[in-house]
């Protein structure tokens, strides 16, 4: 482990959401990554060949592993963070600030959803998270100018997180939007397509869930 006040690597953490196909997954991988396996994430790091750096959870829903070598921060089942959750919150403790989190979509929708809250749990520290998995790359837009880079195959989704944005232009993508207000009861931003460029977009106030899912 790097100790506090030393340039932190990224940190992958990996649930335990159930998967069809790792290799896509694998992708998201770099060499110097530290691996976290939450709970039951070590099934989809054993499917990758690869082994955690650390385990966090209850440990209720799947065996604790017990390779020797391997730090463990064993939770108690009762608590009010979700796994993942209690994983970022020690992890940001340990100085990191840049997340991609595998094995957290799909499966139970309560737990989709509460892992997708914590990309504002991230922004809100000073961090920043990406989601992702066989078909889907999810991360959190704040106010602001951002630039998404085209990726073939896939749609891009934009909707209101957390309540409605304002003055949100999309620009160099199929459909376009001008300083328009965009509001959780009509999710007009779903299903955009790329045009060979980067999509430019605009966020005056509020948050937008950035959605690339594969066509």
């Amino acid at each position: 482990m790097e100790g506090m006040g030393k340039p932190m690597k990224r940190v992958v953490v990996v649930g335990s959401a159930p998967f069809t196909d790792q290799t896509v997954q694998a992708t998201y991988l770099r060499e110097d990554d530290l691996l976290v396996a939450a709970d039951g994430g070590c099934r989809l790091l054993r499917a990758m060949e690869k082994t955690p750096s650390l385990l966090i959870g209850d440990f209720d829903s799947s065996d604790r592993p017990r390779d020797e070598g391997i730090p463990c921060v064993e939770l108690p089942v009762q608590k009010d963070d979700t796994d993942v959750l209690a994983a970022v919150r020690i992890l940001l403790e340990r100085g990191y600030r840049e997340f991609v989190f595998l094995g957290v979509l799909g499966g139970r929708l309560d737990h989709t959803l509460a892992n997708l809250f914590v990309l504002r749990f991230l922004h809100e520290n000073g961090a920043v998270g990406m989601l992702a998995d066989e078909q889907h790359e999810v991360t959190l837009l704040s106010a602001g100018t951002h630039r998404i880079e085209p990726r073939e195959g896939y749609l891009l989704s934009l909707l209101p997180y957390g309540g409605n944005v304002r003055g949100v232009s999309v620009a160099d993508a199929l459909y376009t939007l001008d300083n328009t207000d965009l509001d959780t009861l009509f999710p007009i931003g779903v299903s955009n397509a790329f045009l060979g460029k980067p999509v430019t977009v605009t966020i005056s106030e509020g948050f937008l869930l950035c959605i690339l899912a594969k066509e």
